[in-house]
């Protein structure tokens, strides 16, 4: 009775979670969102499932969506892209730029696999937004870039002594040496 009551009281305080104190099928006490009742924890395997077993369905239904209604795309991409923009600055020193796009093809001839320049600090973050500047580069592999995605983990980040370079630069660098 408890669970059901906190959940209409949500409901009615238009709030998007509540909390319970009876575990879900999974076993986790707490944070369930209103609209459906699933737990916060147990909610992004369940859509990663569902995601899986209908991704046709759900592609097919997005293509119908984009076509049908345009605008709101269109405006998301030229927000981001006028955001991106105020991100590159004159002062950064480009040709280091440069070379950090060179590095990541030659990582790919050298090794076969595909490489991409990272922004450490995303351009568009939630929380952070970075700047298009060589310190905030690093070459890393295409499919951790791609499953980076626009996130920010400050506990990546150990300046060491120097300041001037995050823990994780340079990471990929072939057997130590610096290309």
């Amino acid at each position: 009775m408890i669970r059901t009551q906190a959940r209409k009281i949500a409901i009615a305080n238009n709030e998007k979670y509540y909390y319970s104190n009876v575990p879900c099928k999974n076993g986790h006490l707490g944070k369930r969102k209103t609209n459906n009742g699933i737990c916060v924890i147990c909610f992004p395997k369940i859509k990663k499932e569902y995601y899986a077993k209908n991704k046709e369905k759900i592609l097919t239904r997005t293509k119908e969506l984009r076509q049908i209604n345009p605008i709101p795309s269109r405006i998301s991409k030229v927000i981001n892209e006028s955001k991106r923009r105020t991100r590159f600055v004159k002062w950064a020193d480009q040709d280091q730029i440069a070379l950090h796009y060179i590095k990541a093809k030659f990582m790919e001839w050298f090794t076969g696999e595909k490489y991409q320049v990272d922004h450490i600090i995303p351009l568009c973050g939630k929380n952070v937004c970075g700047l298009h500047v060589e310190n905030n580069l690093q070459v890393i592999p295409a499919h951790i870039n791609n499953s980076k995605r626009n996130h920010f983990n400050e506990e990546e980040l150990n300046y060491g002594t120097d300041h001037s370079r995050p823990k994780n630069y340079g990471y990929y660098e072939n057997m130590g040496r610096k290309l």
